[in-house]
């Protein structure tokens, strides 16, 4: 979530940096351009690193300084950065919600009588996050109402629940190649694609749902939308939906970006809200065919007027921040973005949770009522409410102070991509805070958050190149392989 110049925190917290004195070691992408040509309007603030580093290579005697990131509040500038954690919440929770691990434990202080935060354990078991990340599928409730009359569907289903995928599988194909029932054969498409009893084979997996969009009985059924189990799609369009996030490279396959818009459109045509919703990303960026963002807003406004959260996320943002076709209306963004946090849409929450920090409703900050929106949007693995948690357990604002928190929520935010979690573990990295001091890799992460458009990671890398002992160095360039170049 990127894009905007305001912060969350009014100050940055100035850190110094000791490193140890080595000969330099050049840039390795000082004849590159910035990535993100954009990027210097995504970091509010001037750069206060100094370049203490010299051309001759000669090392500086004196600390220099990086500075701690802050979240920002996003803007919807670039429609795709949204639409590949939209396809995989997809995956995850249409037919795949349930097997997430249980991650509440966390944070549950923030709960507590009147949003009081003062007394907030850190949470000691971050790699529950990790793993709920990684979680594989598991079955929807709305999938449980499918067809429970029928006896081996049903039967299929308590089978594949008991982890007897053998069983299951036999089952399920009774029910599509002799009752004629399709959401066998997407059990049976869903049980290839995850390699569930069977071995994983993206291309079975497409074939089966093939089968299930060619065959022409019940076709009649008409797609319902209900806002509170808002991903539940009847099995046809759900075969064309998952067809489509296939062939836009989720599953390891080549992306083939006109086919994707192809099934998505069909599963529009079906009633498919969530199809409709991420037609509209395709046709505002352009992605495999033709590029018009009134229509694009079109598909988006028609699925966020169904209740679809995401769409509402995305329309909550363009009228909050404004957007060169949807005129700022603050008041009518924030109540957008409340809505869609209503429905645990995760980059709703964390956008909410950053207007209540930075006092963007017009109201003072609020640090506690924003950390109980980050929290719910990090326990849905969100990247930026996952690097928000980990600067408020860094500066110890409205929870206890804990580095090895803080080092390790910004850890699983950089894991996932975010250029300030990069940043932050950088300069955690390179200070030996909540943890052991490693300098090769805090050069690494400064290296990658430039290359994940974070203008000022490269002169922050730069300060501490010089630095780095002959140890480090070929550390460095070992890890680097690969990064970025």
């Amino acid at each position: 979530m990127r894009g905007a110049k305001s912060w969350v925190w009014g100050a940055l917290f100035t850190l110094t940096v000791v490193a140890a004195q080595g000969q330099a070691w050049a840039w390795p992408f000082a004849q590159t351009a910035s990535p993100n040509t954009a990027s210097q309007g995504r970091d509010a603030s001037s750069s206060s690193a100094s370049s203490a580093s010299s051309s001759s290579g000669a090392a500086s005697s004196k600390p220099t300084t990086v500075v701690i990131v802050a979240p920002r509040l996003a803007t919807p500038e670039h429609p795709t950065a949204a639409l590949s954690p939209q396809m995989r919440a997809y995956l995850f929770t249409n037919g795949g919600g349930g097997a997430a691990t249980d991650c509440s434990h966390l944070f549950t202080d923030l709960m507590g009588v009147n949003g009081d935060t003062t007394q907030l354990e850190s949470p000691t078991d971050l790699a529950c996050l990790g793993r709920h990340a990684n979680a594989g599928p598991g079955m929807s409730p709305g999938r449980m109402e499918i067809q429970l009359t029928d006896y081996d569907y049903r039967m299929g289903m308590e089978a594949f629940n008991a982890k007897d995928y053998a069983k299951a599988m036999k089952l399920f194909l009774i029910v599509f190649n002799q009752k004629g029932l399709p959401a066998g054969g997407i059990m049976v498409a869903r049980m290839y694609l995850y390699g569930l009893g069977v071995p994983q084979s993206t291309p079975e997996a497409i074939s089966w749902f093939q089968k299930v969009l060619d065959d022409s009985r019940n076709q009649s059924q008409p797609q319902p939308f209900n806002p509170a189990n808002p991903d539940f799609l009847m099995p046809y369009p759900e075969a064309a939906v998952s067809l489509g996030h296939i062939y836009m490279g989720e599953f390891g396959t080549d992306k083939d970006l006109p086919k994707a818009r192809s099934y998505f459109e069909q599963a529009d045509r079906m009633g498919a809200i969530p199809a409709t919703y991420i037609l509209g990303l395709l046709w505002l960026e352009g992605s495999g065919g033709p590029q018009d963002t009134a229509k694009g807003e079109g598909y988006i406004k028609q699925a966020a007027e169904a209740g679809y959260p995401a769409a509402e996320y995305y329309m909550g943002q363009s009228y909050y921040s404004g957007t060169p076709s949807v005129a700022q209306d603050k008041k009518k963004g924030l109540s957008m973005l409340v809505t869609a946090a209503a429905q645990k849409d995760a980059n709703a929450l964390y956008a909410v949770g950053a207007i209540y920090d930075e006092g963007g409703d017009g109201k003072a900050p609020d640090h506690k009522k924003a950390l109980i929106y980050y929290r719910d949007a990090a326990l849905q693995v969100q990247p930026d409410a996952e690097d928000a948690l980990g600067l408020a357990f860094y500066l110890g604002n409205g929870v206890p102070k804990n580095l090895a928190t803080a080092r390790g929520l910004f850890k699983l935010s950089a894991d996932q991509g975010n250029a300030d979690a990069l940043f932050n573990l950088a300069v955690m990295e390179a200070n030996g805070e909540g943890g052991d001091q490693d300098m090769a890799q805090a050069y690494v992460l400064f290296v990658q958050a430039y290359h994940q458009g974070l203008d000022k990671a490269k002169a922050a890398a730069e300060e501490i190149e010089p630095k780095l002992s002959d140890t480090d160095r070929a550390r460095a360039d070992q890890m680097l392989n690969g990064v970025g170049q």
